[in-house]
């Protein structure tokens, strides 16, 4: 880090304004929920999501009570949330990265109104949950934009404010565009400009503030996915006899249908509970129990072990699909896979 920008951050800490992404490394954000193992399919974020919600309804029950002595009891709840919120919890789901995963927002918002106030803000990010901005505060605000960006803004007052534009990108701030004020000069980025050129740039940052689809959060298990598991392949629904599932991390289809649906002869021998599959050239070989395959005669591991279920062969999508020749791609948030050949 640079003198200046580290002159920011102990100006920052003086004054009680936040330089939100510059003094929050990314890096440095508290993994919360661990709902799953690294590397899991993003559809799990629905369970730890739960538990950011469930803390917050908790909270908003006790501050219904009088009682605001309650941050130990819920550690993710923003103290704004307790000490000045006048409406029930909210939150909104929106996906700023197009990843197939939505990022959570707490907030409220006034009744008819596009303005809302944000409490917190949580990702999904390697089968854990996030807090993006701990914080949010009466002078430190977070919005939305309509471009999916995020506009920061932070002040100790008359004599320090400061407002960036980031980019979101899988539990990573970028900041594109700040602007700085501090006695009395007026910057962007590092670059003097005057006060009027600031005080427009701030105006038209806060005339794109976007207006979230702000729910109750009582009404969060509706949010809950879908168990069944869409396969679209060249646009296509296949279906099966045997329901495809997730086991950690891969999806698991009958086998028969994804080879033909390929264009593969399948073959099965019960005796040596052995799956053959042949394409042209290609001659692709697993076995139930057996976390190795072989693709014209050469091993490759396997996620998951084929097994069979009430007489279907099930088999890794994936691992099946590009051994021959087949891209694959999952979107969590729908629980779709698309196969194209």
């Amino acid at each position: 880090m640079d003198i200046k920008g580290l002159k920011k951050i102990i100006t920052a800490a003086l004054t009680g304004a936040i330089i939100f992404s510059q003094a929050l490394p990314a890096a440095a954000y508290e993994n919360l929920y661990n709902t799953e193992p690294a590397g899991i399919s993003a559809d799990s974020y629905y369970e730890g999501y739960s538990k950011i919600i469930d803390e917050y309804k908790g909270a908003y029950e006790e501050v219904l009570k009088g009682n605001k002595n309650i941050y130990g009891q819920y550690p993710q709840v923003n103290y704004m949330f307790i000490m000045y919120n006048n409406g029930k919890a909210l939150y909104a789901l929106k996906d700023l990265d197009s990843d197939g995963t939505p990022e959570l927002f707490i907030g409220e918002k006034t009744e008819g109104s596009r303005s809302y106030t944000l409490f917190g803000m949580f990702a999904f990010k390697n089968g854990s949950v996030i807090n993006m901005h701990t914080d949010i505060g009466e002078r430190n605000r977070l919005f939305v934009l309509d471009t999916n960006e995020l506009y920061m803004s932070g002040s100790s007052g008359a004599a320090y404010s400061s407002f960036e534009i980031c980019s979101y990108n899988n539990g990573e701030f970028t900041v594109k565009d700040y602007y700085d004020w501090a006695d009395d000069v007026t910057t962007y980025n590092g670059s003097s400009i005057t006060k009027e050129e600031w005080q427009t740039a701030r105006e038209n940052t806060e005339s794109r503030i976007a207006d979230l689809d702000w729910k109750s959060a009582d009404s969060f298990a509706d949010e809950k996915p879908s168990e069944h598991i869409t396969v679209l392949f060249n646009g296509t629904e296949l279906s099966f006899g045997v329901e495809p599932y997730i086991e950690n991390g891969v999806t698991m289809v009958p086998m028969r249908a994804i080879f033909e649906a390929l264009g593969a002869e399948v073959s099965y021998d019960f005796e040596t509970k052995t799956i053959t599959a042949v394409k042209g050239e290609r001659n692709v070989v697993l076995t139930a129990g057996s976390l190795t395959a072989y693709i014209n005669g050469e091993s490759t591991a396997l996620q998951c072990a084929p097994v069979i279920i009430s007489g279907s062969a099930m088999v890794p999508l994936r691992f099946v699909s590009e051994s021959l020749d087949a891209s694959v791609e999952w979107n969590g948030s729908t629980r779709t896979v698309y196969i194209t050949s």
